[in-house]
């Protein structure tokens, strides 16, 4: 099975890309993108629609090659764009306003609505710490772990948590059995 990725996740990249990098970053983007993935992304996207996974993989790196600083910082920001774009209008219900922790314990079941492959699960660690785990996700690389840092900062903030640290301490790139992500706050 081909890795999928609704629509929204995209179309929030593209949004982020034209308020901060303006109008014409997309096409110079689009060029540093393999071309079957740059395709996807010169065509109408409906939210709710699956697309190739890869080509939202590509766009990220692609923008990393050409706005980043090897610090993956660009990612992270886009992650946590995303999330506020796309989890006040379309997951809203999934966001327990005033715990953090419920939220993300709830993030696998967001995960199963944004893509197709893998698994996210959630553990609430105590009162103002949890990780979420992706096991299983086919296209993972490092502009894609710091989006999901970002996104879950974006999570958190939107629950009402505060002074928020989201850091990635497990990878698979780095030979763990998942990428974990441990975030604390106030």
């Amino acid at each position: 099975m081909e890795a999928q990725v609704k629509g929204q996740s995209i179309l929030a990249v593209k949004t982020y890309i034209e308020k901060k990098f303006g109008d014409g970053a997309l096409p110079k983007i689009i060029q540093k993108m393999p071309a079957n993935e740059a395709q996807t992304l010169l065509k109408t996207i409906i939210p709710a629609s699956w697309q190739p996974e890869k080509a939202f993989v590509s766009l990220l790196e692609a923008i990393e090659l050409l706005y980043g600083d090897k610090s993956y910082k660009v990612s992270k920001d886009i992650g946590l764009s995303s999330a506020r774009e796309n989890i006040s209008r379309f997951y809203k219900i999934f966001i327990h306003f005033g715990d953090p922790a419920f939220v993300i314990s709830r993030a696998g079941r967001v995960w199963s609505q944004i893509h197709n492959t893998g698994e996210m699960t959630g553990e609430k660690l105590s009162n103002n710490s949890a990780a979420a785990r992706v096991r299983g996700y086919a296209l993972a690389n490092k502009a894609f772990c710091a989006y999901l840092t970002g996104y879950m900062t974006g999570i958190l903030e939107m629950s009402g948590a505060n002074k928020i640290s989201v850091q990635e301490t497990k990878c698979v790139l780095s030979g763990g059995d998942c990428c974990e992500f441990t975030a604390t706050w106030e």
